[in-house]
């Protein structure tokens, strides 16, 4: 279990830093940096494993809890967000691998056995995130499933271990993780619209608007639920999907529906009342950008000239 929640924890966080936060080009070799350096660090006969780790484990789990609602509501800026979502992980790796090597057998003719289950619960766990929670879930939540895997395998291993670790945090540390919660409850209230009452209002008519033009029912409501409607900083969600390929929401701010992948805008559209206005190009091909200009100068100058279109445009 221990193996499966550092593999879950590792692919999961790289979901959320791309899906999440910034979908920045070879992002995503950070995680895998320190998933690897977490096995060097610990495998060895003298293990590198800071003493924080175990002492604040039950205060890493919750923050780690927190910090995915933070991602989800964009609370932080990137650059804050991403330094403690890799502090979380590099604090969640180094703690799975050391409770491996600290249970790993002592005579050498089992230690093949044991290196297969380790090598099985990686596997599980990866198979997890990349194949089943595409199809479960349209969040990355499999982030808490993770940290849920972690402390059930300490609970049931709590007996076993020479030293029992106490899952119950103190009374500084549920105060720490309590006032941040109520944080990011407070946050996420200030941020819904003054006409969030006419907008809820208004929702179900826009839902099944776009279910009729999608000819399918929505999927996945409740982890929509979980997420989307009450996280989303760019207007209710009213439907999302999620395939191998990334995460993909239609939000619906008035009078505009908008297509994120991600934190990408990629597409918007009027909606509502202003159906006058629903065949107005927005986004990439407004009238105003570069591009549409471009292709109607070219379009409305005779071709001798196309060039000095193109070079003044430029």
């Amino acid at each position: 279990m221990l193996s499966a929640a550092g593999c879950t924890i590792f692919l999961s966080v790289t979901n959320v830093i791309t899906y999440e936060i910034a979908p920045c080009p070879l992002l995503w070799i950070i995680p895998l940096c320190i998933y690897l350096a977490s096995f060097a660090l610990t495998f060895r006969d003298k293990p590198l494993y800071p003493r924080w780790i175990a002492e604040k484990f039950p205060l890493v789990l919750g923050l780690s809890v927190l910090l995915f609602f933070f991602a989800q509501g964009r609370v932080l800026p990137i650059s804050p967000l991403l330094i403690a979502f890799i502090v979380s992980l590099f604090a969640l790796c180094m703690f799975c691998q050391y409770e491996l090597y600290r249970s790993r057998p002592k005579g050498k003719e089992e230690l093949t056995t044991f290196y297969l289950w380790v090598s099985f619960g990686g596997f599980a766990g990866s198979v997890f995130v990349t194949w089943l929670a595409p199809l479960l879930f349209t969040a990355p939540i499999e982030f808490l499933a993770g940290l849920f895997i972690i402390g059930l395998s300490l609970f049931i291993r709590q007996g076993e271990l020479a030293r029992p670790f106490r899952l119950a945090a103190d009374r500084l540390h549920r105060r720490v993780l309590g006032c941040l919660a109520a944080a990011i409850r407070k946050i996420q209230c200030l941020r819904r619209d003054a006409d969030s009452g006419q907008l809820r209002a208004y929702l179900p008519g826009a839902e099944q608007a776009y279910e009729r033009t999608l000819r399918r029912p929505a999927r996945h409501p409740d982890s929509r639920a979980f997420s989307e409607k009450y996280w989303s900083r760019d207007g209710e969600a009213i439907g999302s999907f999620r395939n191998y390929y990334g995460i993909y929401r239609i939000n619906y701010r008035a009078p505009v529906l908008s297509l994120l992948n991600g934190t990408t805008l990629h597409g918007a559209q009027y909606f509502g009342n202003e159906k006058a206005k629903m065949n107005e190009p927005l986004t990439y091909y407004h009238r105003n950008t570069p591009v549409v200009r471009c292709s109607t100068a070219a379009y409305s100058t005779p071709a001798g000239s196309a060039s000095s279109v193109w070079g003044s445009a430029r």
